[in-house]
């Protein structure tokens, strides 16, 4: 039998780091922690997360088991579940599906079968680093995404041994600009400066998600996806997200 029990913050918080990317999730129950591939289907934006076992209520877990997940399915349970409530994950296997239960409702949510090309686990190493509030970066490229928007779809993040620059250009002379130094920055380890443009549109939507953690790690290589590293809420796991670089333009 295998039986899964967690705080609603930490399935409310995946939920959402799965609704910003794709409208499926792939999720794997292994032996010591869940794991949780979140792959767009234009391949632009990935998200890896992993959830330790002893972070959660009940880790009942035989035997692996992977599969796939409806996101609208996951978000209409999601609305019935508080912060503190407990929600209890159950494998009906006769049904092939889960059963998600909290306060008495129990909803199933049929197995999906996930394209191969969904699951696959990227690994990219970087060099250059830095990390900052969660509720800055969200305010930096909120903004950048209301001046820019009804001009160019893309931010522009630079990394420098003196800080981090995120910035981008809208209508006639109107340009946002975030800029942190590095004395200002919790933590800094850049070798050589870096700079890329990535689509606002992809960024706002994981946003939402990574303000719910306190610190976010930025990472960056010339010709890499932005890397953006940071807790699942309450501590409970870690978020690595992805997104390629915008296709320079003719």
């Amino acid at each position: 039998m295998v039986r899964v029990s967690m705080e609603g913050a930490v399935l409310s918080h995946l939920t959402k780091i799965a609704d910003a990317i794709s409208d499926e999730v792939y999720v794997r129950f292994l032996t010591d922690g869940i794991k949780v591939i979140v792959i767009d289907p234009s391949l632009v934006s990935a998200a890896y997360v992993t959830v330790d076992a002893m972070a959660l209520q009940e880790y009942d877990v035989p035997e692996e088991i992977d599969f796939g997940l409806s996101v609208q399915d996951l978000k209409k349970f999601a609305r019935f579940v508080k912060t503190k409530d407990i929600v209890t994950i159950e494998y009906v296997p006769e049904e092939g599906a889960f059963k998600f239960s909290v306060h008495g409702i129990q909803y199933m949510m049929p197995i999906l079968t996930v394209d191969e090309s969904r699951k696959r686990e990227l690994n990219f190493e970087y060099e250059n680093k830095i990390s900052l509030s969660a509720a800055e970066l969200a305010k930096a490229i909120q903004l950048t995404k209301a001046v820019a928007k009804s001009v160019s779809p893309i931010v522009k993040f630079r990394l420098s041994p003196e800080g981090i620059i995120i910035e981008a250009r809208g209508e006639g002379s109107r340009s946002v600009r975030f800029e942190k130094t590095a004395t200002e920055l919790p933590e800094i380890d850049v070798k050589e400066t870096v700079t890329g443009d990535f689509i606002i549109e992809n960024l706002e939507k994981i946003i939402k998600a990574v303000k719910e953690s306190t610190l976010v790690t930025v990472k960056l290589g010339n010709a890499k996806p932005l890397c953006l590293e940071f807790d699942v809420k309450g501590g409970a796991g870690r978020v690595t997200y992805y997104q390629a670089p915008a296709a320079a333009e003719e």
